[in-house]
């Protein structure tokens, strides 16, 4: 009768662990409890409990994020966030490594894919999570993009408001906010690479070996390093120890107007510009989209990305 009992003793504490939320410091519930995530998988095998799973998903190499329903485990090597697709599941729960593997920016996020796309980093341990788009094809790829022109659907010449808090979309034409560069760029240092596609097809590089934005109290001054490599003329340079104007904040060193008014978008503007990305789309005359009055103006399309310094590619 003693092992019969011991038997369903155990029996019952498994399936109260199989249904038990995981209390751990190396997981956390994402909260989205009765749905699934079904892309990604690493691995997915028989587990008795959630507990097994975490388990399993902590032993396997690339496992980030781990769900559990019906007695299966599946782990996923990309880092799930509460703003993920899930898809209704009776019973799952989903769980993700603490803030230990985070990644803090694009480099560390091709630990978990080296797909370009949309991807939530957390600049400090503690922090949101900050969606970006992680270019991870580009030149050894882990790039941020922070500006996109590529075809005139977002309106650049807008106040200064605007460019501090950015506008557009990740995927599509972006500014991504000066606020966000300035606290990007002053938590670690950074390198700057500038694509651009001019009108005809032709395609153009700058890399510079620095960046950063400085605070709103100096009017967001923009810092560059050298100019390294690429194939296009160093045009940035005219606007390297600027501060930045808009059409309703005139920081630049024009006597004469406002060149962010004259030019039709916010920029680093010095009097006036060398190259100015956020001007008009599609105008081939001064107010354009520009990179150099000899090839690479009126362009088609352009980013703007930094790399942290502390990759060696």
């Amino acid at each position: 009768m003693v092992p019969l009992l011991l038997i369903l003793a155990a029996f019952l504490a498994s399936e109260a662990a199989a249904t038990a939320p995981v209390k751990s410091s190396k997981y956390t519930n994402i909260g989205q409890d009765g749905k699934l995530f079904t892309e990604n998988i690493a691995f997915e095998t028989p587990a008795f409990s959630t507990l097994y799973c975490a388990l399993l998903c902590n032993q396997h190499e690339t496992c980030e994020t781990f769900t559990f329903v019906q007695e299966v485990c599946r782990g996923h090597g990309v880092f799930v966030t509460s703003d993920t697709s899930f898809t209704p599941a009776d019973g799952a729960r989903s769980y993700v490594k603490n803030a230990i593997s985070k990644p803090k920016d694009c480099v560390e996020a091709q630990r978990y894919s080296n797909e370009s796309g949309v991807v939530a980093i957390y600049p400090e341990d503690d922090s949101s999570p900050l969606q970006v788009y992680c270019d991870q094809d580009t030149d050894g790829g882990g790039w941020q993009v922070f500006q996109r022109r590529q075809d005139g659907s977002v309106d650049f010449f807008k106040n200064w408001t605007s460019y501090q808090d950015g506008f557009g979309n990740l995927t599509g034409e972006l500014w991504l906010g000066l606020d966000v560069l300035h606290m990007l760029t002053s938590r670690q240092s950074y390198k700057l690479r500038v694509d651009m596609v001019q009108d005809g097809g032709t395609k153009g590089n700058a890399i510079y070996s620095g960046f950063s934005v400085n605070n709103s109290n100096d009017n967001y001054r923009l810092r560059l390093g050298h100019f390294t490599g690429g194939n296009v003329e160093d045009t940035l340079f005219h606007q390297n120890g600027m501060q930045f104007t808009t059409l309703d904040a005139d920081h630049d060193t024009s006597d004469i107007e406002n060149c962010a008014s004259l030019n039709y978008g916010g920029w680093w503007y010095n009097d006036c510009y060398s190259c100015n990305l956020n001007g008009i789309y599609g105008l081939g005359d001064s107010g354009g989209v520009w990179w150099d009055v000899s090839i690479f103006y009126s362009l088609a399309s352009s980013e703007m990305k930094m790399k942290p310094l502390k990759s060696a590619t």
